[in-house]
């Protein structure tokens, strides 16, 4: 049983770990990724989405045309919500499925790894 108990606890050390480190990547590439061009046109920030063309255009080898970006702030583009998750029954239904099939097999091995724990203790 000692043995058992100590191989999960070397798992869940390994787990947390990679976690951890998984974790750092993504902060660390979050700070580094740009704002897509569109969202910048479509917010009103015109010289920083032609910055990030400029980037674009500099890493592909091309040149970017010498016509500026135009926004028409009159046209109201509507962003997507939580709402939209339930905008029809079908979209619904997905969303649900998808977060179902998300939890459960996380909640059963968060389960399973408590009770291999405690009954190792035994």
């Amino acid at each position: 049983m000692a043995v058992i108990y100590k191989w999960i606890w070397k798992f869940r050390l390994d787990l947390n770990l990679r976690s951890y480190n998984k974790s750092l990547i993504s902060l660390w590439r979050a700070s580094i990724t740009r704002e897509s061009p569109r969202w910048l046109v479509l917010k009103g920030k015109l010289n920083e989405a032609e910055e990030v063309l400029n980037r674009i255009a500099e890493v592909n080898g091309k040149e970017m045309p010498e016509d500026k970006l135009q926004h028409e702030p009159e046209k109201q583009v509507r962003m997507g919500d939580l709402r939209d998750l339930f905008s029809s029954k079908k979209m619904a239904h997905k969303s649900l499925l998808s977060w179902y099939l998300w939890y459960v097999p996380i909640k059963l091995l968060v389960m399973q790894l408590l009770f291999v724990m405690t009954t190792a203790q035994r």
